[in-house]
């Protein structure tokens, strides 16, 4: 395995275990640790197949990560109501998570259309893919407004619709990728 692997592994390791342990009752430092661990994922991937991520692909992963984690917590705190939840989510209110909800879909889209551009510059195929990819982030961030993004890999993995657009977006970048 590739040195860099290796040391995401490490870090990876360390987000994971400090959160655990502290970082989780930090309202706000939460969300950015969280958002950190799945760019460290995402950089251990690159490591893996050997392509350094490029600083737009960095930023698009890290505020999707925020859009995720800050779209749960609006779930969790809708949601409270109903049932009992951890404490750090009794800090947040809806206009603050809502604010970082937006800002950090806003910055997902943007630098999502600057890294296609960036590495696609002449491929419209690839181009093509921000239309489906900002379908899926916006079908997301409605299911959060519906309370229904509390368990993120469970609507990721169930609603056909979500799952289609990330289809329509993947699909034709492995395409570009190999051509």
């Amino acid at each position: 395995l590739p040195t860099k692997f290796l040391l995401a592994i490490l870090v990876y390791l360390a987000i994971t275990i400090s959160y655990t342990l502290a970082i989780k009752f930090i309202p706000v430092f939460e969300m950015l640790w969280l958002s950190t661990g799945f760019l460290i994922r995402a950089i251990a991937g690159s490591a893996i197949i050997q392509e350094p991520p490029t600083g737009w692909f960095i930023v698009t992963v890290g505020f999707g990560a925020l859009f995720i984690v800050s779209a749960k917590r609006l779930a969790e705190l809708k949601n409270s109501y109903i049932k009992v939840t951890r404490n750090v989510i009794k800090k947040y209110n809806e206009p603050f998570l809502n604010t970082v909800l937006t800002a950090s879909l806003t910055i997902t889209l943007l630098t999502y259309s600057l890294w296609v551009f960036e590495i696609h510059p002449h491929s419209v195929l690839a181009q093509c893919t921000i239309l489906p990819f900002s379908l899926s982030v916006f079908l997301y961030a409605w299911h959060c407004e519906n309370g229904d993004a509390e368990s993120p890999e469970n609507l990721l993995l169930s609603n056909n619709l979500i799952i289609l657009t990330a289809f329509a977006t993947i699909f034709p970048l492995l395409i570009t990728f190999y051509l």
